[in-house]
């Protein structure tokens, strides 16, 4: 589910619905994957935001990856506020276009909302630490399977710099 998001098929389709070449949607995306999921996260154990996240992950079903054009990025620029709070400006300038945010952001929740659906697991036991959702976003970032993607952020964080210049 997630580690799928990062995949040919939502690169594309975040890449349309941006107007950014593939290549700068995947690296932004991988940026933004684990942003969005620590937010989500924290969200899930705050139990204020928890009820809140769980009525979210059940209205974000729908056909996301096959039809982009049904992302409202207004839409998600304020569910974007809910998830990141005071720190979202910060978080769009880490993932270096907002957009990529704002187009990613539904495909997570429509994992979540899948996973729920298969699982029967809430938002919170879906966004553990030990939850398969993690494990699948961790092992798609972790190129050298060490179990950390700090190194890995770094790298690819390198090579979208050494791509700019």
């Amino acid at each position: 589910m997630l580690g799928s998001l990062i995949k040919d098929q939502a690169i594309k389709a975040i890449a349309k619905k941006t107007g950014l070449d593939e290549g700068s949607a995947k690296t932004m995306a991988a940026k933004a994957m684990p942003l969005i999921l620590g937010a989500l996260k924290n969200n899930a154990e705050d139990p204020k935001k928890a009820e809140w996240l769980e009525k979210a992950v059940e209205q974000h079903t729908g056909e996301v990856l096959s039809n982009p054009d049904k992302i409202d990025l207004g839409e998600w620029a304020k569910i974007l506020g809910h998830i990141f709070g005071d720190s979202k400006k910060e978080v769009e300038e880490k993932v270096g276009d907002k957009s990529v945010l704002e187009a990613l952001a539904p495909m997570v929740m429509w994992a979540l909302w899948e996973a729920n659906t298969k699982t029967w697991k809430g938002a919170k036991e879906l966004l553990s630490d030990d939850s398969v959702i993690m494990w699948l976003a961790k092992s798609f970032l972790d190129k050298d399977k060490d179990w950390s993607i700090m190194d890995d952020m770094f790298d690819m964080a390198i090579g979208f710099m050494k791509g700019k210049s």
